[in-house]
């Protein structure tokens, strides 16, 4: 009987203590998506130009002596892009928890990163590691620019185009279940914590038009214009937006494409625009250097551009043709003007023969009457 009681006791005390310090079996968690923003910098009235920055996550570098512990990421999250529309809409506020920047405007895309085959079974920081592609400038194959990016430009260079995302898993309500608290987005630099990724535009464009008035202004006669750029980089090419004007007129000219510069920083190059027409050339430097003049061809003309001119001119005339030290884009264009004075005596001298026409008119209408009653 004791030798029963004592068994029994035994098998009482092991499961008591396999109930109450036996680790507990949490169900795994399956990841769901996030979303981070990728911000674009551009120069005040100055057209975003169509531009696609794409990503990769990778699983990051565990630490063990951070506190808490950070764990490398498992499984294969996906990431999408931040596309931006050809003139996407800007906004000269800087979003919340964006420095602002004097002469510069916003525009914001979203990223959403997808978790949802990635299985969590355990708590812990687990760290990944987000990489902007860095061929994000607009430089085509054979080397033409037509803008520059500078990646993340609040968290300085090196590892500016990459963040950490640390996805936080916890214990839920009961001791069954896990949960994903929350997701941190950090700069690799400096590990400060974001909303996004922000890109800046660092170049430049150069834009120039053409308006012609008058009422002896012939607005089919196209004007040479020469243009010099300085302080660029060395044998460097730069594109040519020819969308709002012609590229050539037969044998005659044609206008170029892209201007290249030489060992010393310098282009010079013709182009040709008649009323209403512009040009920009594209992806220029901080502090480049211009000179614009023109063939007038016996035109009165002003080194300025009309309210009346077509945009994108109109929203940020600068009017002068040279310039040195010049960190933002730049707009302007020669306004060409031809007045004649209609001399009156022309309308004296044509209204008497069309009043005596009238009479002459009358007077064979009448005889031919009379004619009718003889008969």
């Amino acid at each position: 009987m004791r030798r029963t009681l004592r068994l029994f006791l035994a098998m009482v005390i092991t499961l008591t203590l396999t109930l109450v310090f036996a680790p507990s079996d949490a169900s795994a968690v399956q990841g769901g998506s996030t979303t981070f923003d990728c911000f674009l910098l551009v120069d005040e009235n100055e057209a975003i130009p169509a531009m696609t920055f794409t990503y990769s996550i990778t699983s990051g570098v565990a630490d063990s002596t951070a506190n808490p512990p950070v764990s490398a990421g498992i499984g294969t999250p996906t990431i999408g892009t931040a596309a931006f529309a050809s003139g996407a809409t800007t906004s000269a506020t800087a979003p919340t928890g964006v420095t602002s920047v004097d002469g510069k405007e916003y525009a914001q895309e979203t990223v959403t990163v997808d978790f949802s085959n990635v299985t969590f079974t355990e708590v812990g920081i687990y760290r990944y590691v987000i990489t902007a592609t860095p061929n994000t400038s607009g430089v085509s194959t054979d080397g033409i620019t037509s803008y520059k990016i500078n990646h993340d430009i609040q968290h300085g260079t090196g590892t500016a185009n990459m963040r950490y995302m640390d996805v936080y898993v916890t214990n839920g309500d009961s001791d069954s279940e896990l949960n994903i608290a929350y997701v941190l987005l950090n700069s690799v630099n400096d590990d400060t914590k974001s909303i996004g990724i922000v890109n800046s535009i660092f170049s430049h464009n150069f834009t120039f038009g053409k308006e012609v008035t008058g009422n002896q202004a012939s607005k089919n006669q196209y004007f040479t214009f020469t243009l010099t750029l300085g302080s660029l980089g060395a044998s460097e090419k730069y594109a040519v937006d020819l969308t709002n004007a012609d590229t050539s007129k037969g044998n005659e000219w044609t206008n170029p494409v892209y201007v290249e510069s030489n060992s010393t920083g310098n282009v010079t190059a013709e182009f040709h625009l008649k009323h209403n027409q512009y040009i920009s050339v594209q992806g220029l430097p901080d502090n480049f250097t211009y000179t614009l003049s023109e063939n007038a061809d016996g035109y009165n003309s002003t080194a300025t551009i009309g309210d009346d001119y077509p945009d994108p001119v109109t929203s940020g005339t600068d009017g002068d043709n040279t310039a040195i030290g010049v960190t933002k884009s730049i707009k302007t264009g020669f306004i060409n003007s031809r007045t004649g004075i209609i001399p009156t005596g022309l309308l004296l001298t044509v209204t008497p023969f069309i009043v005596g026409l009238f009479l002459f008119g009358a007077l064979f209408v009448y005889m031919m009457a009379r004619k009718r009653k003889t008969y």
